[in-house]
């Protein structure tokens, strides 16, 4: 290591955090900037007020998470079927999330919210540079007609491909231009985020000691509803983070477990309707009938 004081030896950076901030607020942007406002106006144009998800209580704030976990062979087939519709493993799972929430509120046009880099698409030169520029986009899903995982698929990525080509205006403006109607403890413009992860977990090693990241459970939650995943060791997991304050855990249990069958479900017949997909299982079905209506229930007729 170099000693205390000397220099880092690093090459000069091509720009700087006031660089950046000057393009963002540059006049000769104008032209492009309000092609970006038609271009959201158009595509969020009576967006639904909120979503209708099934509520325990009011927000408080409050928040807790529920562990998820899609295995090896399941993520393998999923990566697979993207790749033979154009789609990534982000869309597939996307689209996934979308039919999952469609079948927990009856809604069919769905405002999803989604972190986005905001680094590099147009200035290549923001990679090297320290940083927190994410923002947020909102991706509108359409499942009108009820219709397969196919089709739902082919919605998600053609509207992924091109509202990613407007990402550029700022989540808080956009706010400011479409002057959503506002409420305490709810996100404007959308209330269920999505976010895939394609970098292998954290790990360091200091000696002896050896470092892992482990997710921990806030207090607090950011949103009703984010499912948060990350693809790493041939497999996908993540967690269903909720507001504990609005969203019963048994609900939040509910609704994690479900999105692997429905998934599967989806890849053995991607002609078939989302709302016949199947959310639970024949053990898990069984198990909850026992528990509801006794064991008679849970035997087949």
């Amino acid at each position: 290591p170099s000693p205390p004081g000397s220099p880092a030896g690093l090459p000069p950076l091509p720009i700087r955090s006031r660089d950046y901030a000057a393009w963002c607020a540059d006049p000769a942007r104008g032209a492009e900037r309000e092609a970006a406002r038609a271009y959201w106006r158009r595509r969020l144009d009576a967006l639904p007020a909120a979503l209708d998800l099934p509520r325990a209580g009011e927000p408080d704030g409050r928040g807790a998470f529920v562990p998820l976990r899609l295995d090896s062979a399941l993520a393998a087939r999923l990566e697979r079927y993207g790749q033979e519709r154009g789609a990534t493993l982000y869309m597939v799972l996307l689209a996934g999330w979308a039919a999952l929430l469609a079948r927990f509120t009856g809604a069919r046009d769905l405002p999803i919210g989604t972190p986005i880099a905001n680094r590099n698409r147009n200035r290549t030169e923001t990679e090297e540079l320290v940083g927190f520029f994410v923002d947020t986009l909102v991706l509108r899903t359409d499942l009108s007609g009820d219709p397969g995982f196919g089709t739902l698929t082919e919605r998600v990525r053609d509207a992924c491909l091109e509202d990613f080509r407007h990402q550029d205006l700022p989540f808080g403006e956009l706010v400011a231009m479409l002057r959503p109607e506002r409420r305490a403890g709810r996100t404007p413009l959308f209330q269920a985020m999505f976010n895939l992860l394609t970098l292998p977990p954290w790990e360091e090693r200091a000696g002896p000691v050896h470092l892992v990241g482990e997710a921990v459970e806030l207090p607090v939650a950011r949103f009703d509803l984010a499912l948060e995943l990350q693809a790493a060791d041939s497999a996908v997991s993540g967690r269903l983070e909720y507001r504990s304050g609005l969203i019963a855990r048994e609900t939040a249990e509910a609704m994690a477990a479900a999105y692997a069958t429905l998934l599967a479900a989806a890849l053995d017949d991607p002609r078939r309707p989302i709302d016949a997909l199947p959310l639970m299982d024949r053990a898990a079905a069984a198990a909850l009938a026992e528990r509801t209506n006794g064991p008679a229930a849970a035997r087949p007729a």
